[in-house]
């Protein structure tokens, strides 16, 4: 997991969400009112016939481009991300349904995991920076929380499979091994001028999945003790072609921008119905 930028949704589509948020506001409020048992199933019912709309099309095209690589789940990195998810669960708090920032990209097998056990500690990964609460192992592709972070713990007591889980750790230690070749190709291929090979790669290593472990080989690198961490030929190569830091967050607005223009076009499409009274919720 890694720091990710959320991007800004246009005003029509956040105009949309609130007005679905408020109309759920208002439905839940009616029930509890009447002390009926079934709020929950309102909340889920309420989801699910806003979803195949302009607006909540436009709130997964922006999470998938704001996801690491090729739509990786937010969470674990490994596998590709398949729906919407809410940071605070929508059943016990309903006032975050359809909140922006409230909104992740996550595959099926972590959403099970979270929803089971969520804690309003745990990291947002479009808020905080994980790195700051975890530490990976470069050496065993192993999640720990760092000493004193209770928000680290958190979030591996919701979500164990990011730190226990052998397919994860494994494909974390793999990714090591890939991106020294990777790294020592592309300076390789500099080096000689094959500059169409060498953006290739730095293509595929934008696109691998688990970025995390680019992102924590950079940040070793540059931590006193990196030459204990990382082999010296691996360093030199960082030192000689410096915009390799730039790689992640580059790649981050690629996509952000390829994204926008989608996203407009769906915002736009949001037909907004008024009477002569009073406005009311935008369709679809």
């Amino acid at each position: 997991m890694r720091r990710l930028r959320r991007i800004a949704l246009p005003t029509r589509a956040l105009d949309a969400l609130a007005a679905y948020q408020s109309a759920l506001d208002r439905a839940v409020k009616a029930e509890r009112k009447k002390r009926l048992p079934k709020v929950g199933e309102r909340v889920e019912a309420t989801w699910q016939g806003r979803r195949p709309n302009r607006a909540i099309e436009a709130v997964r095209c922006a999470l998938r481009a704001m996801a690491s690589g090729l739509e990786r789940c937010m969470y674990c990195e490994d596998s590709h991300g398949c729906d919407v998810e809410h940071l605070y669960p929508k059943v016990p708090r309903p006032e975050r349904t359809f909140v922006w920032s409230n909104l992740l990209w996550i595959c099926a097998i972590c959403n099970r995991q979270k929803n089971d056990a969520f804690d309003e500690a745990m990291l947002d990964p479009t808020v905080d920076d994980p790195f700051e609460h975890l530490a990976l192992s470069l050496a065993t592709g192993r999640y720990v929380a760092r000493e004193g972070s209770h928000r680290g713990a958190a979030t591996l007591r919701v979500m164990p499979r990011l730190a226990s889980e052998q397919t994860l750790i494994r494909g974390r230690h793999n990714a090591v091994v890939k991106l020294h070749a990777f790294l020592r190709d592309y300076d390789g291929h500099r080096a000689q001028g094959r500059i169409a090979e060498a953006d290739a790669i730095r293509r595929v290593v934008v696109e691998e999945p688990f970025s995390a472990t680019f992102a924590a080989l950079l940040r070793a690198s540059k931590e006193p003790g990196a030459a204990d961490v990382l082999d010296d030929d691996l360093l030199a190569v960082l030192s000689r072609q410096p915009e390799m830091y730039d790689w992640l967050n580059d790649a981050d607005a690629a996509r952000a921008d390829a994204a926008r223009t989608k996203i407009e076009a769906l915002a736009k499409a949001i037909r907004i119905r008024r009477s002569s009274r009073k406005k009311r919720a935008p369709r679809a």
